[in-house]
């Protein structure tokens, strides 16, 4: 039995580690090797269930991937689809490992903390490219920081999920002190996604902690028109979001024209010759490979059978989260709290072509699984 608890507890520090490590670059290689040594201890000493059939929500992921899978190969580029779809080798094992493996006390603990590492390693390597180039863009310094997941600087938005968790573990004391240099560092980079997204992630919890039903279908549904209008109203002073606006419209026109969805990651191939506005009149001339919304993303390519998918896998998760009892359940309310705020920020900038979008919001939906499971025996392992 102490042999079995200590591969579990094993599979559980190589899962940390491989969170851990996501912060640069130079790191990515032992991360991966992290994860590959975790899931094979775990299924070397049947530390995995893998007989339990799977539950609603697990089918939900399920017939998503499998539209994807289908639109992909009928896309434009197949093998682009393929290619640019190695982050889901890691969301994969990372589910088994935390949905249905038996170390989920030490993974309650240990996951915040690894992410708090691999946020922290990106921060710091983003402030060293700033020092480095004292009169450069915050888009420079992201490119040249080496710091693995940012793209661009509004990738610096997952840190914002983590809010919850800091303010829901011990000691408590961090979740000011982690709040303030979010906050600082969305004004340092001129990034209203982060600034928004943390501001979210402090009143999410607070309110599911007074027992606020954020997740209640009118509740929800009203936020988010909320949200969308907002961003219109924005669209008029900020040419970042008339941007969106034009990249959403192109991302309509694709789906127009290939209603069956032009393949994972593919947008790019399509949009400039599908959008209606001319090039000429692009807010943002360059090349953008994806449209700054995950549904019109998924829309343009999986087609209206992958934005049904994405839907039903919503509404899936929208249920469970419903079932997590804040008040009595740091951790559970911590979870719905980062799951509206990744929800949300699917509305402007979200992208499957993202590392973290795979990485986190398998966590994410993982520990809600976790924490909603219905099988008595699987209780019974936590």
């Amino acid at each position: 039995m102490a042999g079995l608890r200590g591969a579990g507890l094993a599979s559980a520090a190589g899962l940390a580690g491989f969170l851990a490590l996501q912060g640069a670059d130079v790191t990515l290689g032992p991360a991966w090797a992290c994860l590959v040594l975790a899931t094979a201890l775990a299924l070397w000493r049947d530390r995995i269930d893998l007989s339990r059939a799977p539950d609603a929500l697990e089918w939900s992921l399920l017939a998503f991937l499998a539209v994807a899978a289908v639109a992909s190969l009928a896309g434009l580029d197949p093998r682009r689809s393929l290619a640019l779809s190695v982050p889901v080798l890691a969301a994969v094992p990372l589910w088994f490992l935390l949905v249905r493996g038996d170390a989920w006390p030490a993974l309650a603990r240990w996951i915040a903390p690894a992410l708090g590492l691999a946020a922290a390693a990106q921060i710091a390597l983003l402030a060293f490219a700033a020092w480095r180039q004292p009169g450069g863009e915050p888009a420079a310094w992201v490119r040249d920081s080496g710091a693995a997941w940012l793209v661009v600087p509004n990738d610096l938005a997952w840190t914002a999920c983590l809010l919850p968790f800091v303010r829901a573990a011990a000691p408590r004391w961090l979740g000011p002190p982690a709040a303030a240099v979010l906050l600082a560092l969305a004004l340092w980079l001129h990034s209203l996604t982060l600034l928004g997204a943390v501001l979210l992630a402090l009143a999410a919890q607070e309110l599911l902690r007074r027992g606020v039903r954020l997740f209640a279908l009118p509740l929800l549904l009203a936020t988010v028109a909320a949200a969308l209008l907002a961003l219109m109203a924005a669209a008029t002073l900020l040419p970042s979001m008339l941007a969106r606006l034009q990249l959403w419209q192109a991302a309509l026109h694709v789906f127009a024209e290939h209603p069956l969805g032009v393949g994972l990651h593919n947008f790019v191939l399509a949009y400039r010759e599908s959008s209606a506005v001319p090039a000429a009149a692009l807010v943002d001339p360059r090349l953008t490979p994806w449209p700054h919304s995950l549904a019109l993303e998924v829309l343009a390519e999986l087609g209206a059978a992958g934005l049904a998918a994405l839907l039903a896998l919503a509404e899936t998760m929208r249920r469970r989260a419903l079932r997590l009892c804040c008040e009595e359940q740091p951790l559970a309310c911590a979870t719905a709290a980062a799951l509206l705020v990744f929800v949300l920020l699917a509305i402007t900038e979200l992208s499957f072509l993202r590392l973290w979008v795979w990485t986190l919001g398998a966590l994410l939906l993982g520990l809600l699984a976790r924490q909603t499971a219905v099988s008595t025996t699987y209780q019974g392992r936590q």
